[in-house]
């Protein structure tokens, strides 16, 4: 070994692990990206303030100063309370966060409105590794999440968060969680659906579509949805296979749809979302009328293929979600996305379906002001919500439908959205806006539309509006949108809890948060601040224990 070697590596040895690393915390909404360095204003404790039934979390960001570290791990302890309780076993669980490359921005985003300029590397999946390589001039952040257990005896919880370099101990950050004695409910208070593709699982994951890896793979999946406060999930027509007999009568097989929904709803997921029986003439001609999608069916006799009629096709589903005891769980979709030059054709199509099942509630994400009868579930996108909202709420006060909310990969700028190179408090905002404008669902399209090789780059529109889930080992990996969604959803139940209590205090702090679509304050502390008044109310309040 040359001596210039041999005296850095003496140097290094002689330098005390901890001394060759900065730790610092930051909330669970600060975007960390590579080049962040530690503030003179920044802590190394972490303190959350929960709920029984909430998880919270925080982020700890490790930046080496001269040389790499191998092996980087973080071992949480148990969390034990100042009267010899403990939360269980896997409460506090860690990931390291990993970063995608994205080459363009959100193209319809002035630069105020986003994160940071791209070409970058911007902070978004969980990882699965249980380690990681730190290396000088690049900071590496985790996310540490703190699960209560409705049935948590309150109180204060202490434990640490020890960071290890291989056998060597860097740092000890203190842990402190204050559960106070307010209860979500089992069920959010939103209704929340995003869509999935089963069959992207199976490609991404390698393995047959329909296997018994795939199915066990659908239920890691819908675990995940229903523990981050998805309560409807996508059901494909597809799933229902049909024949036609030499007498000309239809047979209809239900038995991978049964399955399909057996697995959801043994997963806590409460509503059934029938996807469109509708399309446009063509399918990227956006003024184009609608007409029914072809439904194929087998014939017995010879093996080809023929056209179910819409009609046969559905009186025989509802007969059968009837027979399930599943009808007043499903809703329908009639065709996506309807605008003002063709809702009629929208209409007269919703119609015949109404009057084919007419136990079927219909929902739609619309563009359009007015649907008269022939909706139940309107499902308006934020700018439309924002331009006719005075005409949708007289509807939904009079009890003549119900109205939800969506977004996509529009709109863009200062709207809220789930972005990737947005600030994640754009996301966490998303249930919030449901909230301040009555509204009672949320819809989006894409949980895992992965593009090509879950690139953000190669999506169809904006990056991060295909996916907000990552493929894993076993099932999903999460991401710091996934998880600012699911903190908004809880937010979203404490507000709830807290509206029954006191109308006017809470609808103050919510409109303080959100004052309209797109003037709200950008800096999270407010809506920390806001939330913790909900908290703290509710631990008052005898009803809410």
């Amino acid at each position: 070994m040359s001596t210039p070697a041999a005296l850095l590596l003496a140097v290094v040895q002689a330098v005390p692990a901890q001394d060759r690393v900065d730790v610092w915390t930051a909330p669970p909404l600060e975007n960390v990206f590579r080049n962040t360095t530690k503030s003179q204003r920044a802590t190394t404790i972490i303190r959350l303030t929960a709920a029984r039934g909430e998880t919270e979390s925080a982020q700890i960001v490790l930046r080496a100063r001269e040389t790499c570290l191998d092996s980087v791990r973080i071992e949480p302890s148990l969390l034990i309370g100042t009267s010899g309780r403990r939360l269980a076993p896997g409460a506090v669980r860690v990931n390291w966060i990993g970063y995608v490359w994205l080459s363009r921005n959100s193209d319809h985003t002035p630069e105020n409105e986003l994160v940071r300029r791209a070409p970058d590397d911007f902070p978004d999946p969980l990882l699965d590794d249980e380690s990681v390589a730190l290396c000088a001039g690049s900071s590496q952040p985790a996310l540490v999440r703190v699960a209560i257990a409705r049935e948590t005896v309150p109180g204060v919880y202490n434990g640490t968060v020890s960071l290890r370099a291989g056998a060597k101990l860097l740092r000890t950050v203190p842990l402190t969680v204050d559960v106070l004695p307010v209860t979500l409910p089992e069920l959010p208070s939103l209704r929340v659906t995003h869509w999935f593709s089963s069959r992207a699982i199976a490609l991404q994951h390698h393995v047959e579509e329909w296997s018994e890896e795939h199915w066990k793979l659908l239920r890691a999946y819908a675990d995940d949805m229903r523990a981050h406060g998805q309560t409807m999930f996508e059901t494909d027509l597809e799933l229902i296979r049909v024949s036609r007999e030499s007498d000309g009568s239809y047979a209809f097989d239900y038995s991978r749809l049964d399955r399909w929904v057996q697995l959801f709803l043994s997963s806590g997921l409460s509503d059934i979302e029938l996807m469109h029986v509708g399309r446009r003439t063509e399918p990227w001609a956006w003024t184009n009328p609608f007409e029914p999608s072809p439904r194929p069916a087998i014939v017995a006799a010879s093996g080809d293929t023929t056209q179910v009629p819409l009609e046969d096709f559905l009186q025989d589903l509802q007969r059968h979600l009837i027979e399930r005891g599943w009808i007043d769980r499903a809703v329908i979709h009639v065709a996506d996305e309807p605008i003002v030059e063709n809702v009629d054709s929208w209409r007269a199509l919703s119609r015949r379906v109404h009057a084919a099942a007419p136990r079927l509630k219909r929902i739609e994400a619309v563009q359009a002001p007015d649907f008269g009868r022939d909706l139940e579930i309107w499902v308006v996108e934020l700018s439309f919500l924002e331009r006719w909202y005075d005409s949708y709420r007289a509807r939904q006060q009079a009890g003549n439908m119900e109205l939800w909310c969506y977004a996509s990969w529009l709109p863009q700028g200062a709207y809220p959205n789930r972005l990737i190179d947005y600030p994640l408090l754009k996301t966490r905002l998303l249930p919030w806006m449901a909230l301040r404008y009555e509204l009672s669902g949320w819809l989006h399209w894409g949980l895992n539309q992965w593009p090509r090789d879950v690139d953000p780059n190669k999506g169809l529109f904006a990056p991060g509006d295909d996916f907000i889930v990552y493929p894993g080992r076993d099932g999903p990996r999460s991401s710091l949108r996934w998880e600012a969604f699911h903190d908004g959803v809880e937010d979203h139940a404490l507000f709830t809890l807290w509206r029954r209590r006191d109308p006017r205090a809470a609808l103050a702090a919510l409109r303080a948060v959100i004052p309209s679509f797109t003037t709200y304050p950008r800096d999270p502390a407010v809506l920390l601040a806001a939330r913790r008044r909900a908290l703290l109310a509710l631990a008052r309040s005898p009803q809410a224990r």
